[in-house]
């Protein structure tokens, strides 16, 4: 018999680079929803994704931005590696999730 997974257990991690007219979306879905943690990797943008970014305040909230452009995957990459929960949901910056997404 499988046990259900909790949302708490859950990480969701945002890789983005250059979207800040569209990531805050991705992270207001994801904020709205239960997960354990959510993780925004920004690839260096430079646009101001940061900044915007750094304006919402929730503890579950952990930003980073890269010293250098790694690229799409290497910055899927680096997104994961700071995740701590058994479980994994990617969005990416442009996209949201539904209400009982997880």
């Amino acid at each position: 018999m499988t046990m259900p997974i909790s949302e708490n257990e859950i990480s969701i991690l945002i890789p983005t680079y250059r979207y800040r007219d569209k990531v805050g979306r991705a992270l207001e879905t994801a904020l709205a929803s239960g997960a354990g943690e959510i993780i925004v990797s920004d690839d260096c943008s430079g646009d101001g994704t940061m900044e915007l970014l750094a304006s919402y305040d929730d503890p579950r909230l952990k930003l980073y931005e890269n010293t250098r452009n790694l690229g799409l995957w290497e910055n899927h990459l680096a997104a994961l590696g700071h995740t701590t929960k058994p479980w994994v949901k990617f969005i990416q910056a442009d996209d949201y999730l539904l209400p009982g997404g997880l």
